[in-house]
């Protein structure tokens, strides 16, 4: 996973997986689909592009780098595809809920619920979030800023380049629904994996059948050549 660059530490995990070799025994990613989980004991996570997009955004120097403990995520992939289920980080007083989308090809589309107290955040932090609390004031919809702000993120891009958008979380809002976007798109992957399989087997069957066909009537042909020549040997 390409995080694992900038993470040091110990970790396990348990993965199962299935899909289809190339020619040359090189694994054909398209193909691959199956599940596991990631069990991260303790490590340390620096210089990652999406972690400092929120840092950067939000002016908090805390998550810039993260001495994470006992963080545990499960995940499923297919057709390119990798469904990260909703998990928790908790880092001094700051807590994230994170889950989403992301591609083989390093795309990102990650729902993320940040609860951050408002001392560590920057004056351009703060002033963001009394400008989206006015936005909202602004439509009628009574918000109370209180010490600690509750955020919810919307992560797209690529693990290199990645863009951030920031909401005020309301009551009752949870992750998984925030995640409905995600969800439906890698039902689809798994759905078009499915029909992808489908097709290569199909594919694979008319194969063996025309090689079969083209065995048997080059055996017919054969057999009708032999006898032409024994009969042509029997009138000499």
């Amino acid at each position: 996973m390409p995080v694992g660059k900038f993470l040091a530490g110990k970790l396990t995990s348990v993965l199962s997986a299935n899909g289809k070799l190339g020619d040359n025994m090189s694994i054909d990613m398209s193909t691959l689909s199956g599940n596991g989980n990631l069990f991260l004991i303790e490590g340390f996570l620096s210089k990652f592009a999406p972690l400092d997009k929120i840092a950067s955004m939000l002016q908090v120097k805390e998550l810039e780098q993260l001495s994470l403990k006992g963080v545990k995520t499960f995940f499923e992939f297919s057709n390119g595809k990798l469904l990260v289920k909703p998990f928790t980080v908790k880092v001094k007083d700051i807590e994230m809920e994170i889950g989403g989308l992301q591609g083989f090809d390093e795309t990102i589309n990650y729902a993320i619920n940040l609860k951050l107290p408002r001392a560590l955040m920057g004056t351009q932090g703060n002033q963001l979030v009394n400008n989206l609390a006015g936005a909202m004031q602004a439509k009628g919809i009574p918000f109370k800023l209180s010490e600690t702000v509750n955020l919810k993120l919307a992560m797209g891009g690529t693990i290199k380049a990645p863009t951030l958008k920031v909401d005020l979380k309301q009551s009752g809002e949870t992750l998984a629904e925030q995640m409905k976007e995600q969800v439906k798109d890698f039902a689809q992957a798994k759905i078009d994996s499915a029909k992808n399989a489908a097709r290569d087997s199909l594919n694979s069957i008319k194969k063996q059948l025309g090689d079969a066909a083209k065995e048997e009537l080059r055996k017919k042909i054969s057999g009708i050549k032999i006898q032409r020549l024994l009969k042509t040997a029997q009138h000499l």
